[in-house]
């Protein structure tokens, strides 16, 4: 909420005009929603330093730096082992 708030103060948007642009202007609230959505998805991403991705027979493990993105990937050619599974995962550790 309180981000929210300090991005409607950044637009000059006071609680009362808030209330009224989402009462009467519903296109607009929705307009405004979707730009704040992206400042907060913009400053997660900014924020993340590690990201994995599994799949039934690949693993992606990503590190980001400010000058590099490191990746470790595994791909598993046997297609009976599922590393999604407790059993997969384990035959990747051994």
């Amino acid at each position: 909420h309180k981000e929210f708030i300090n991005f409607l103060a950044s637009q000059s948007i006071t609680n009362e005009e808030w209330e009224d642009i989402k009462t009467n202007k519903p296109k607009v609230a929705e307009d405004e929603l979707d730009v704040f959505s992206d400042l907060v998805w913009e400053g997660v991403l900014n924020n993340v330093n590690y990201l994995e991705h599994f799949s039934p027979q690949q693993l992606f493990l990503f590190e980001f730096t400010d000058q590099h993105i490191n990746l470790i990937g595994i791909k598993i050619e046997n297609e009976a082992v599922d590393i999604n599974t407790k059993e997969g995962f384990q035959w990747l550790r051994d």
